[in-house]
């Protein structure tokens, strides 16, 4: 839930640009028009559409981080993991604005024990997702993705802002290897979904670890 929640708390202002994220041609077989984003610090890479921007999540999260857990006291415990110094999100890009909302990805990266299997690992992320009571219409399937074996969840989420109530429709994928679980989440609005799914799933396929 951590990555629907930044979609909520970024979109306001012009948040600088990511200073540890480096951009590099895209592979052959990619759309054309996207670029590969490296986050050497932390071992990943993965690519987008050239507009999109990296920019720096703590500042665009610290912006309005706290009207948002005013906001939405059902994941004040989700808020505060994010607000911390050493917070999981390792990369947050931004796309298009739609109807005000920021169309983005971003990629967590929390450490799990090495020898939970997938089945175990993933009914686990599942069911945190599911105790959130504004997340909606879950769905799962088993993916791979170039890590290993991975899985697709799409759902819907309600949040509270200042100018009211927004559902986001989230694509998030995920991935274990060596101990580290990769969770790559890409948030827009319900209407804008299909203008973007195969965007969100061109990009999710490019995922690859540097080291």
């Amino acid at each position: 839930m951590l990555t629907a929640l930044s979609a909520g708390c970024g979109g306001n202002g012009s948040p600088p640009a990511a200073t540890k994220v480096e951009t590099s041609a895209a592979e052959p077989g990619l759309p054309a028009g996207f670029t590969t984003r490296v986050v050497q610090d932390h071992g990943f890479s993965i690519a987008l559409p050239k507009a999109w921007r990296a920019i720096d999540a703590h500042a665009a999260l610290s912006a309005g981080i706290k009207e948002f857990r005013k906001r939405n006291p059902q994941i004040v415990r989700q808020i505060e993991a994010l607000a911390r110094p050493n917070s999981p999100i390792k990369l947050l890009a931004i796309g298009a604005t739609v109807r005000g909302f920021v169309t983005n990805l971003n990629v967590i990266v929390t450490r799990i024990p090495e020898s939970i299997g997938f089945d175990e690992w993933t009914a686990a992320e599942i069911k945190e997702i599911e105790k959130v009571p504004t997340v909606t219409r879950l769905q799962r399937e088993e993916t791979q993705l170039r890590p290993g074996r991975a899985v697709h969840l799409t759902y819907r989420a309600t949040f509270n802002s200042p100018s009211g109530s927004f559902a986001a429709f989230v694509h998030q994928y995920m991935v274990k290897s060596d101990g580290l679980l990769y969770i790559l989440t890409y948030t827009t609005l319900p209407a804008a979904e299909p203008r973007f799914r195969d965007t969100f799933a061109d990009s999710a396929r490019s995922f690859r670890l540097t080291r």
